[in-house]
């Protein structure tokens, strides 16, 4: 290989010549080299870009221009006073603008586009009118672009940005003024206070009610809306009354879909009565519905409080006990606020509040004294209890308990009579719901011991005998009541609830076998039947009980001359007929061969044994086979297919009879 030829350092130091690249320069001046200054591409520049050699040969003294890449181009300066280290500064194109800004920091997060390559960047205007139409048109809080729950700050600061962004007076884009309809429906949802944006939105002056951020300040209970909401009909009254309870059940489980389901069906029903009796021009189609949403954020932000409360540590448990007491205050003065200004009933006014440890969250209402707490966390169930207290009477569920019974056993001590013992209990529990007339029977064990003595310690308690043995009025009896079975215990049978005749409305259990020997089975059945379809239920088959008669003891010692006497048959052979004397007949033919081999041959040793093994093994063979036939047939559940057998099992015994008299 040549070697490089040596560049001119009169030439690399002549200020007017060009300068070879900063890796060449630091080279010929044997000093550590520099990196080189990468090569900036602008977007729209599509040639490739060489990477250069590192041992790349020098460039000729006549056409060092022709050999020098961009990237290479240096300012000329004085190389006179070349010192080591020194550093050439590289000139390169600025890197290419981006099209995010600080301005766009202050934008809310929903309205933050960026522009495609090649058009001019959207304006804050048409971003917020963009992001407000492609909302979510029935979440409030999508069309803010806040998260669901949040604090009354956080959604005033919301509302009025793009209020002030897509208002049609300050902005003629097409689609704004639907935005600007879509962004005010949800400020009422949310109950926005509209009436310090409308008189101080588009002026330059200051507010004296508002902030250094143009925040206004949180509602207090003295305040009142300047503008008062009308007041509606009846019907509109009697559909908040009769939403009293799913407006309770958003606030135990704000996320109770059923009842936000029920809420915003009856929300539909206002909407439609107020088309049909016609609404002035002065007055909004949505003022009358019920802002449940509103109600179920602020159930939401207060579990969310307790939550963070339980992770405070404890040198800072105090401090933040206290913030989160108010944090629920201005909860309870916004629900209050709303429940005034919409003329909803007064039952809503919810009071959320924290237990004394700050571990429980606890709720009350006007016409409760005393707080209940909330049940909270994943086990809560969808649609929640809206009755959380326990009672006797009532198993953990809440479900009633209409009647018990208890279960004896009697036990001989010593000389003394039998006495009885309870030994257990069962319950009847109306668990599908107080209209209906099917009942289950659960045991003492399934709805605990609590439950138990607290049901059977009540003075009003129901207890029945459920005897066969009734009274001769209980052949007047003209319909049922209710029916009570265990589907997993069917062995409990069933029980009907009858009204005894002649008494005020006194009511009784007794069971399906008494109800068939007063009505008879046909009617009985069809009755019973009758109440399991009606509910959409599949009446419980009873299934039919097995009876086994003992069985005659057969005669062995017959049965064994008659098998001899087959053996002595099929062998014909008499000689051999005293060594095969107690083989089962099936063994016979195989095993008299292989004895007479033996007989011809050499004698049998075990010849005096065979007898009585002979009828130890036929015995168990038989007695197998009685026991094969009885669990067989106990343990087969088809009716038929054990009759079957049982018939087949007195055939045999027919045939054993005709043989022994033969």
């Amino acid at each position: 290989m040549p070697r490089p030829k040596a560049l001119d350092v009169e030439r690399a130091q002549n200020a007017d010549a060009l300068i070879p690249s900063p890796r060449r320069s630091a080279r010929l001046q044997r000093i550590s080299p520099q990196p080189a200054t990468p090569a900036i591409q602008s977007p729209g520049d599509t040639r490739p870009t060489h990477k250069r050699s590192r041992e790349s040969i020098p460039p000729d003294d006549d056409n060092l221009t022709s050999k020098l890449s961009k990237s290479e181009m240096v300012i000329a300066t004085p190389r006179a006073m070349l010192k080591p280290g020194a550093s050439l500064k590289t000139v390169s194109k600025p890197p290419a603008p981006t099209v995010s800004d600080g301005s766009e920091e202050e934008e809310p997060h929903g309205s933050q586009q960026v522009a495609s390559k090649g058009k001019e960047k959207m304006t804050p205007q048409e971003q917020a009118v963009e992001a407000v139409l492609h909302a979510s048109p029935d979440n409030p809080y999508d069309i803010l672009d806040v998260p669901d729950p949040s604090s009354v700050r956080t959604i005033q600061q919301a509302y009025r940005h793009l209020a002030r962004l897509i208002h049609p007076d300050k902005t003629k884009l097409q689609g704004a003024e639907d935005a600007f309809k879509r962004l005010n429906w949800a400020g009422q949802m949310l109950n926005v206070p509209d009436a310090a944006f409308a008189a101080n939105a588009f002026t330059e002056e200051a507010n004296e009610e508002l902030d250094d951020d143009g925040d206004t300040p949180m509602l207090d209970p003295d305040h009142h809306d300047p503008d008062p909401r009308p007041m509606p009909n009846a019907y509109i009254q009697t559909l908040y009354r009769q939403a009293t309870p799913f407006v309770k059940r958003l606030f135990e489980n704000p996320d109770d879909t059923e009842a936000k389901a029920e809420l915003n069906r009856m929300n539909k029903l206002i909407s439609a009565d107020i088309r049909n009796n016609g609404l002035s021009s002065t007055k909004k189609p949505s003022v009358f519905i019920i802002q449940y949403q509103a109600l179920a954020s602020q159930a939401a932000m207060a579990r969310l409080l307790v939550q963070a409360l339980k992770s405070t540590p404890a040198e800072h448990f105090r401090i933040k006990y206290e913030d989160t007491k108010e944090q629920m205050n201005e909860a309870n003065n916004l629900i209050e606020i709303l429940v005034e200004e919409n003329h909803y009933p007064t039952c809503w006014k919810v009071k959320f509040s924290l237990s004394e440890n700050g571990k429980q969250l606890l709720m009350s209402y006007p016409e409760e004294d005393e707080p209940q707490p909330v049940v909270m966390g994943t086990e809560t169930s969808n649609p929640p209890r809206t009755n959380a207290t326990w009672r006797p009477g009532l198993t953990r569920q809440l479900e009633p308990i209409l009647a018990c019974k208890e279960l004896f056993r009697t036990r001989k001590q010593g000389r003394k009579l039998r006495t009885p013992e309870v030994t257990g209990h069962l319950f009847i529990v109306q668990a599908n719901g107080p209209d209906s007339q099917i009942c289950e029977i659960r045991s003492g064990s399934e709805i605990g011991w609590r439950t138990t003595h607290a049901y059977t310690a009540l003075p009003d308690r129901k207890m029945v005998g459920w005897s066969k043995s009734m009274s001769d009025n209980y052949e007047e009896i003209d319909g049922i009541l209710k029916v009570a079975y265990s589907e997993d215990k069917p062995g409990l049978g069933l029980l009907v609830c009858v009204k005894v005749p002649g008494s005020d409305g006194e009511m009784d259990w007794i069971t399906r076998t008494t109800l068939r020997d007063i009505w008879g089975i046909g009617d009985a059945d069809a009755t019973i039947n009758e109440i399991f379809e009606s509910e959409g239920e599949i009446p419980p088959r009873g299934r039919t009980r097995i009876e086994y008669k003992p069985r005659r003891a057969v005669d062995y010692k017959r049965q064994k001359e008659q098998d001899n006497v087959s053996s002595d048959e099929a062998t014909s052979d008499e000689s051999d007929s005293g060594v095969d004397y107690h083989r089962p007949s099936r063994y016979s033919t195989r095993a008299t061969k292989r004895v007479t081999h033996r007989g011809h041959n050499q004698p049998s040793r075990r010849s005096a044994a065979a007898p009585s093994t002979s009828l130890t093994r036929q015995h168990y063979r038989q007695g197998r086979k009685s026991r094969m036939l009885k669990s067989s047939a106990a343990q087969d559940e088809d009716s038929e297919i054990a009759k079957l057998q049982s018939q087949l099992a007195q055939i045999r015994q027919e045939l054993n009879r005709l043989h022994l008299r033969n």
